[in-house]
């Protein structure tokens, strides 16, 4: 059951949860940028734009 959406500019692929699950990271393909998303808040908290269409993500150290 969907419960909330969070807007985005572009249709989401890959994404990755921080290690205390307190953050999303989005890749946006067709926007080339990956989208920091605070989960409590359900916001869009920061983007990073990235190469040419980022399609998978992985995080290390975090």
């Amino acid at each position: 059951k969907e419960t909330k959406r969070i807007p985005m500019e572009s249709v989401a692929w890959g994404i990755i949860f921080s290690k205390d699950s307190k953050l999303a990271f989005v890749t946006a393909a067709s926007d080339d940028l990956v989208y920091k998303i605070d989960i409590k808040k359900f916001e869009v908290v920061g983007k990073t734009a990235t190469g040419s269409v980022p399609d998978g993500i992985a995080l290390s150290g975090m």
